[in-house]
Order: structure tokens, then C-alpha cells, then sequence
């Protein structure tokens, strides 16, 4: 496995401003800008770095003295004076490496979390409906708590990983995610357990909460190790393996559809609609044995260390990540389900066309979450190796990817709308929403991408508590308010709630990019040094 260094390969024309501890050259001595700007090798993100590359391994960083009467250890704040085209190129090359493996990881974890759905659709439209109120009772319940509380590990993890001598560490955050999401699981398992009579309380259909009650039960069994899966995916994308959980969701996305057929349809083994759920959560449990085979003998398990009682102490510090980051979670999540159910009072038709255009909205989505993984592991192990001007190239090149990747997926939208709905149905008033939905969709898949790479900055940065705010606001106070006041009030019907979430999205944007803008880098570097430092017995010298 490389070293932190090695994963981080920053690009050469990136120069840390005078007084970083790694700000070094070829022979150990501290550059001045033209040595910096001038740079040219050969550009490989996961090279080795020697003596002849940009910095020594972290057990030999010696610190540099900074003095106020030595310009070349004052840092320099004007951070665009750093950059030049070179060093653009390079760490775009470097994110997009990063990234392809992290979208088509999400996309086929998507195509696992969806394909029950499809498999129980010619059973009945009773069952259909069953699966699809379990999926969204699940993800509302179960899933946006447990990958809330797991966000905590992108902050820890990535910039404990750079940031302290000792490997180790990560692997303790690791523990402590794993011990907190399973003490988190046991009140998420006694919901589904009793979802039914929860159901039933929510004035829906008795038979579809019986149904959707029973679905919930079966993929009960696979709610633990799906949350495990993504703690572990975390503790490796954070060590730079972002083609892991990729490599694992390459077997078992393709074996999750055959075990759905098999188990619902082929008569041998046909258990009707308890397959479904039986097939996704024995998907669960392949996904997180074979990451964890996977992280145990090829790569990552250098910074385990093992099991320590260490583990049970200072969960404070996790929770205080890891809260906010359900809140940050929960508030978008529940925002689209609130839309989602807000749509059923207006027929047939229209929630019809609701489950096309989410379905649609939630695989392009895929694209620039994806992005954000990327950016978030990135961002915060450049802090942790106290380089705040490469984070904010970084952060740059991410938003760049972020606006492109939003302008396509409009196009898409664009192109595809006037004829999109023909591939779900063939009913014309739903294949006319659903054109009609799919441009206010288009309108605000930039915005959308912006958001989400900018939370991921956030959660590599530590500032859960400011982007689940921000959610919040542009969600409860913007988006659902005009929405149902467009739909319900203005005689709108869909057309008005998605305009009102279209809005709450592009405020949620707007209010990202402001903090963004106004972020104080070398003040996050100073909080990620005292964060990591908490469990360095040892810490790094920092300047």
C-alpha cells in the first residue's frame, strides 16, 4: 500500500504557501515560487514519491521554522498567485481518476437498492406499491440515519490518514463507526419491525402495510451489514482505493438480479414476494464480506491495526460529526420523500409520473455524488497533510466538474423528456407529466451537482453541522413551502411542488457557493491539526 504521501500525488505546479511542513524540494529545502511554478514532471497520481519528488514519507517530515523576517516561511494568502494552467490540468487528470471508479460504484449500488422493485412489478400492482412504500419507509428510517452518522469517517478518516504518523488511527475511527452504527441499527431494525402498525397509523391501504410490512422484515436481515459496507467503503476511499467497493458491486450487482428472479420467479426456489427483500439482503451481506476480504488481504489493511478498547472511548468526537451529517443526510432525503407524498393526493396520473421522473433523478444523481466522494476524501487528506492551497484547487476543479456534468445531465433531461415517459408506460396523460417534469428537472441539475460536491467539501472540511443548516433552510423554509403552495393553493398539482423543490435546490446551491467563497482554509487546517491530534499520542510537528 503507498504511503499518504503517495496517495496524494499533488500536482506539481501546486505549491504550498512558505512555512507548510511540506512545502519542501528535491533536497529538503523550502522552494521559492519560481521552482514551484516551474515545475515539470511527469504527472501520476499513485506514483511512489522519493527523495526526488515534492515530500519525504510522513515519519520524516521535519517541520519548518516559521519567522515573521523570513519571506519564504510567511504564508502567502493570495492563493490564486499559487496557481497556473499546469497545475489545473493535473489535478483535474487526478479527481477524475478518483471519481470514474466512485460513479459507477453508486451507480450499480443504485441498480442493488432498485432492482426488488422491478422484479415484484408483474407480480401485482399490490405488491408493486408494497415494495415501493417499504423502499421509501427503509431509506427514511434506516438508511439516510445510518449513511448520516457514517460521514462522520469522511472527515476522520481522510484526514486522520495524512494527517498523524500513526495508520492506526484510521482504522480506530473505523472501529468507533462500526460501534456506534451498530448500536444505531437496533432501534432502526425495531421500526421496520413494527412497520406495519406504523403504516396503519399513517392512514395507508391495510393490505399494501401488511405487504409492505412483511418486505420490511425480510430486508431487516440485511439493514447491518448495508451500513457496515459503506463504513468500510469510507475507511478505504479515505487511504485513496476508490475502485474496491467498484470491484465488489461488479459480482454482486449483476448476482443481486439473478437472485431476485430466481428467488421470486424460478419455480425451484420461487418464494413470491418475500424473495425480493430475502434477495437484496443477501446482496447486503456479500457486498460487506467480500469488501472486508478484499480489505483484509489486498489493500487498506495496513491502517487497521485491530480491535482496541481504544475503540469505546471519545465517541463524542464521532457523534459530533456524525449527527450532523444525518441531519445534512435526512433534511434532502426526506425533503423529495415530503414531495413524493404530497404528489399521491393528486391521482393516479400524477404519481405516476412522480416515480418516473424520481427514478430518473436519482440515477443522474448518482453522477455527481460521486464527484463529491471523491472530492470530500481529497480535500480532507489535503488537510490533513496541511496543504489548504491544493484543497482549494481541489475544491476548484470538483466545482468546474460539477457544473459540466450538471450542463449534460440537463441536456439529457432536455433531449430525452418529450419521449422519456414511453419507456415506463404507455399512458398518455402520464407520458405528458412526465415530459413536463422532466425540463423542471433539467433546470435544476446544475444546481444540484454544485450541491452536492460542495456538501462533499464540507464533510472533508468537518462542517456537517453547516451544510445540514443549509439543507434545512433551502428545503423547509424555501423549497416545500412554495411547492405546496404552487401545488395545493395555485392549482398547480406537480407542476407547482417541483418548481418549489427546483427552488429549494437552487437556494441550497446559492448558500453553499457563499460559504464556500468565504471559507478561511488555514483556519480548517488548524482545526483538522487539533481534531487528528486528539488521538495522536504523538502528533505531527506542525508549523
Amino acid at each position: 500500500m503507498a504511503t499518504p504521501d503517495q496517495r496524494l500525488a499533488e500536482p506539481p505546479g501546486v505549491a504550498e504557501p512558505p512555512g507548510s511542513v511540506y512545502a519542501v524540494d528535491h533536497n529538503g529545502q523550502v522552494p521559492n515560487e519560481t521552482d514551484a511554478l516551474l515545475s515539470s514532471r511527469p504527472f501520476d497520481p499513485y506514483r511512489s514519491i522519493g527523495q526526488s519528488e515534492a515530500c519525504s514519507p510522513p515519519g520524516d517530515r521535519s517541520p519548518t521554522v516559521h519567522s515573521e523576517d523570513n519571506p519564504l516561511t510567511t504564508p502567502d494568502r493570495s492563493w490564486p498567485a499559487w496557481f497556473t494552467w499546469d497545475s489545473y490540468r493535473r489535478e483535474t487528470a487526478l479527481l477524475a481518476r478518483l471519481t470514474y471508479p466512485v460513479v459507477f460504484a453508486y451507480l450499480l449500488q443504485y441498480s442493488v437498492n432498485v432492482a426488488s422493485v422491478f422484479s415484484l412489478g408483474h407480480l401485482g400492482a399490490n405488491e408493486l406499491a408494497a415494495a415501493a412504500l417499504a423502499s421509501m419507509f427503509a431509506t427514511i428510517t434506516g438508511w439516510a440515519v445510518g449513511i448520516g452518522l457514517a460521514t462522520a469517517l469522511d472527515t476522520l478518516c481522510s484526514q486522520s490518514f495524512t494527517g498523524t504518523q500513526d495508520l492506526h488511527v484510521v482504522g480506530t475511527y473505523l472501529q468507533r463507526g462500526i460501534i456506534v452504527i451498530t448500536a444505531c441499527h437496533i432501534p432502526i431494525v425495531l421500526l421496520w419491525w413494527h412497520s406495519e402498525a406504523i403504516l396503519l397509523l399513517a392512514h395507508q391501504d391495510p393490505d399494501i402495510a401488511h405487504l409492505s410490512g412483511v418486505y420490511l422484515r425480510y430486508q431487516m436481515l440485511g439493514c447491518l451489514p448495508g451500513l457496515l459496507f459503506e463504513c468500510v467503503k469510507r475507511f478505504l476511499q479515505a487511504q485513496g482505493i476508490m475502485h474496491a467497493s467498484t470491484l465488489v458491486l461488479c459480482f454482486v450487482a449483476p448476482l443481486n438480479i439473478a437472485l431476485n428472479y430466481a428467488l421470486v420467479w424460478w419455480e425451484p426456489v420461487a418464494l413470491g414476494f418475500i424473495g425480493a427483500p430475502l434477495a437484496t439482503s443477501i446482496s447486503y451481506w456479500l457486498m460487506f464480506i467480500l469488501l472486508c476480504l478484499y480489505t483484509a488481504y489486498i489493500d487498506g489493511y495496513q491502517a487497521w491495526g485491530g480491535w482496541s478498547w481504544k475503540a469505546f472511548t471519545k465517541l463524542g468526537q464521532f457523534l459530533r460529526l456524525g449527527l450532523p451529517g444525518v441531519l445534512m443526510i435526512c433534511t434532502e432525503w426526506w425533503a423529495f420523500e415530503c414531495v413524493a407524498l404530497a404528489v399521491s393526493y393528486f391521482g393516479n396520473a400524477p404519481l405516476a409520473a412522480q416515480s418516473v421522473i424520481m427514478t430518473t433523478t436519482a440515477f443522474s444523481y448518482q453522477i455527481p455524488q460521486g464527484v463529491g466522494v471523491a472530492c470530500s476524501n481529497r480535500v480532507g487528506n489535503l488537510l490533513g497533510a496541511n496543504r489548504p492551497v491544493a484543497a482549494q484547487l481541489a475544491c476548484f476543479v470538483a466545482f468546474i466538474f460539477a457544473v459540466v456534468l450538471g450542463l449534460g445531465n440537463s441536456l439529457f433531461f432536455v433531449l430525452v423528456g418529450p419521449w422519456w415517459g414511453r419507456v415506463f408506460t404507455s399512458n398518455a396523460t402520464v407520458i405528458a407529466m412526465v415530459g413536463d417534469l422532466m425540463v423542471i428537472a433539467a433546470l435544476f441539475q446544475v444546481c444540484d451537482g454544485i450541491g452536492c460536491v460542495l456538501g462533499g467539501v464540507f464533510r472533508g472540511q468537518g462542517r456537517q453541522k453547516l451544510g445540514a443548516l443549509l439543507c434545512l433552510a433551502a428545503y423547509y423554509v424555501v423549497g416545500l413551502p412554495v411547492g405546496f403552495y404552487l401545488g395545493f393553493f395555485r392549482n398547480l398539482g406537480i407542476l407547482g411542488i417541483w418548481v418549489g423543490l427546483c427552488l429549494g435546490v437552487f437556494a441550497s446551491s446559492c448558500a453553499s457557493i457563499y460559504f464556500y467563497l468565504h471559507t478561511d482554509w488555514n483556519l480548517e487546517v488548524e482545526k483538522c491539526r487539533k481534531r487528528v491530534n486528539e488521538d495522536v499520542s504523538e502528533p505531527v510537528a506542525r508549523v
